[in-house]
């Protein structure tokens, strides 16, 4: 720790012991000048509270920085911003305690001024002092927040925020008003008191407008911000799910023989999905299994039999598929045996109904119903389909009519509509990608990969500077190496560290742990230097220069396009309320609600002797019958200027910016003189 911030320190405190000795002597022990005292110590206090809000907030950023680094520079720093901030807080402390006991002794004084001027006739002055003394220590003030603020507490709880900040409002202006009138006795205090209702009655309104526009801003806001995330999630899901069945229609145009082919099988997949309880891409997966053997009229054909078959059987996606595996491999095999039919059994399904199925089919032929060791496999996937439609037909579409299967079609449809967006989109992107792909994979992509293999060069040598910078350090600190990177300077500082490192490592090795906290330390001094150092290099500079010149260069660039004016216009839009004025709320629906404050607000006359300029847009006024609104243009018209000669006086002009700040200062100069009357 230095011991020059000690010393200051303490320097500090002795000049606010003398300044607050040297502030009591100067004023007398009556009435008057201990109110010239408290007036004194009050502004102290208050230019000191600012002072130990800095160095809170200096404290508070100094303890982030360190803890956030570590490092033996942000310590000594932090250590700094300690003493700063304990010295503010000593000092306001002292001033403060100082103020009350200046407070007491008015009290005291008070009392016996009183009593003396029970008995001469001399106790009104003093008395009036008081009054005006205690009214200045805010003690009033004080006691009409507690109070408001207590009543606040109580009227949230029962009636909600909103009516209790205005009833609040209404009791703490009130308060305020009749402490500030309390100085002229009982009849000013009930003037104050008045007067503060209507200020308070004012104040509430404002309350209430203001939640009202802050909510009426964040539900619009947010109401913006929901709608355009919908429309981008929808673009961003509809553009895979295109791309997915892009990839799908290629797959099966190739099985079919064409875009056509399957761009006509893709819209009977979509059908049968909006009529049973199938979705889009179970059908498309399932189409693959079929179609090489089934063909395309087939597969359809079959999924429209197994369609109530996954639920009948109640088997899982996997179950399902196997099945439809076997059915596949059957309806392409030539001979089928009844042991290769038993892969229903495992699912549920009646084998000997199929068998029988398969024999109703050859008598009806005209076959022979024997088949002996076997039949042919479209016999038999078509017995099974022929089975399963039977045992399971209709089941479909009465799933179909279910909560859960009305919700998947419900999202099929709208995947749909998002995929159309999305097809729309890839589409377009497709030129885009095109122009990307010529461009990056030809003379722009080798003149990038040069360019990148620089910057990866640049990079690397920062960081092997860096290293090597930390490395000589502690080769310094712990071998007594010499340097080639560091300064001369900071090479015999690291010659310093290492003298007291090899003391520490000397008196550690006889037992001393304290002498190991000093190794500790040194190292983590070493370190800090050659960070610093680092940092303080020419290669560091250089690509520091370069980056301010780059900063400097986007700022010099951009701050005459229109993306500036644009990002403040975006920015400007989410501030804008309902446009908010006061006369739209005295209306007679609006009395009926609240007839007070519109009793309250008629009452005031705000501005019924007109007013000399409007100070920002949407500001409210209360108008009179008779009184005249005028634009911003007609009023600058009717502006008059004096004239005015300048004279005794030399102006120094160094450059031409001189000219316009001295006219400049002169306008305002007048026109606060003109506002001043």
């Amino acid at each position: 720790m230095p011991e020059t911030s000690i010393v200051q320190s303490s320097d500090s405190f002795v000049n606010a012991m003398k300044k607050m000795r040297d502030a009591s002597q100067l004023f007398t022990k009556d009435l008057d000048g201990l109110q010239k005292r408290l007036d004194t110590l009050n502004k102290t206090k208050a230019s000191l509270k600012v002072d130990t809000d800095k160095a809170k907030q200096s404290l508070m950023a100094a303890e982030k920085q360190f803890a956030s680094t570590g490092d033996v520079i942000d310590e000594l720093i932090l250590q700094g911003k300690q003493l700063t901030f304990e010295e503010a807080r000593r000092n306001l402390s002292l001033v403060t305690k100082e103020a009350a006991n200046v407070e007491k002794q008015m009290m005291k004084t008070g009392d016996a001024f009183d009593s003396a001027g029970n008995s001469s006739g001399i106790g009104t002055t003093s008395t009036d002092a008081l009054k005006k003394g205690l009214n200045a220590s805010g003690i009033f003030r004080d006691l009409s927040n507690s109070v408001s603020g207590l009543l606040n507490t109580g009227l949230t709880s029962q009636f909600g925020q909103q009516t209790a900040s205005a009833i609040s409002g209404i009791a703490s202006g009130a308060l305020n008003g009749a402490a500030a009138g309390a100085i002229f006795g009982p009849t000013g205090a009930l003037i104050g008191g008045g007067i503060g209702v209507v200020s308070g009655a004012i104040s509430s309104v404002t309350k209430i407008v203001e939640a009202k526009e802050d909510a009426f801003k964040d539900y619009y806001k947010s109401l913006y911000e929901t709608v355009s995330s919908n429309t981008e999630n929808t673009i961003t899901g509809g553009s895979l799910v295109s791309r997915d069945r892009e990839q799908t229609q290629a797959v099966l145009a190739q099985r079919l023989g064409g875009n056509e082919a399957a761009g006509k099988y893709l819209e009977s997949v979509k059908s049968l999905a909006s009529s049973s309880n199938y979705t889009f891409n179970q059908l498309t997966g399932y189409s693959k299994t079929l179609l090489n053997s089934f063909g395309a009229d087939g597969a359809i054909g079959a999924l429209q039999k197994l369609s109530g078959a996954m639920e009948g059987l109640n088997l899982d996606e996997s179950g399902f598929q196997t099945l439809l595996s076997n059915l596949s491999r059957m309806q392409s095999s030539e001979r089928v045996t009844q042991e290769d039919l038993n892969f229903l059994s495992g699912s549920g399904a009646d084998v000997n109904q199929v068998l029988d199925k398969i024999a109703q089919a050859r008598k009806a032929a005209g076959m022979e119903t024997n088949v002996g060791d076997g039949f042919s496999g479209s016999e038999a996937a078509q017995a099974v389909l022929d089975y399963m439609e039977q045992s399971f037909g209709g089941l479909s579409e009465k799933l179909a009519s279910t909560y859960d299967a009305l919700v998947s079609n419900v999202e099929d449809a709208k995947t749909a509509i998002s995929a159309a967006g999305g097809a729309s989109y890839n589409e377009t992107r497709k030129e885009g990608l095109q122009a990307e792909q010529a461009a990056y994979g030809g003379e722009l992509g080798n003149a990038l990969e040069k360019l990148n293999a620089v910057i990866g060069e640049n990079k690397a040598i920062s960081e092997n500077l860096s290293e090597q910078f930390q490395r000589e350090a502690l080769s310094a600190l712990v071998l007594g190496d010499k340097t080639t990177v560091f300064q001369p300077e900071d090479a015999e500082k690291l010659e310093g560290l290492r003298e007291q490192f090899q003391e520490a490592s000397e008196v550690y090795e006889n037992g001393s742990q304290e002498a190991g906290l000093k190794m500790e330390a040194l190292k983590e001094e070493a370190e800090a230097l050659a960070t610093a150092a680092y940092e303080s290099s020419g290669w560091y500079q250089t690509m520091q220069d370069t980056e301010l010149d780059q900063i400097e260069a986007i700022r010099e660039n951009t701050k005459k396009l229109e993306a500036v004016t644009n990002a403040y216009t975006m920015s400007n839009a989410f501030t804008r309320g309902t446009g908010f004025e006061i006369v739209e709320h005295l209306t007679p629906e609006e009395a009926k609600k609240d007839a007070q404050r519109l009793e309250t607000l008629k009452e005031l006359g705000l501005y019924a002797y007109g007013l000399d300029y409007v100070p920002y847009d949407n500001f409210p006024a209360l108008l009179h019958q008779g009184e005249r609104v005028q634009t911003a243009v007609e009023a600058r018209s009717e502006r008059t200027m004096p004239a005015i000669t300048i004279t005794g006086n030399s102006f120094t002009v160094r450059e031409e910016a001189d000219i316009s700040r001295v006219a400049s200062e002169l306008l305002a100069q007048m026109e606060l003189a003109g506002m001043r009357g």
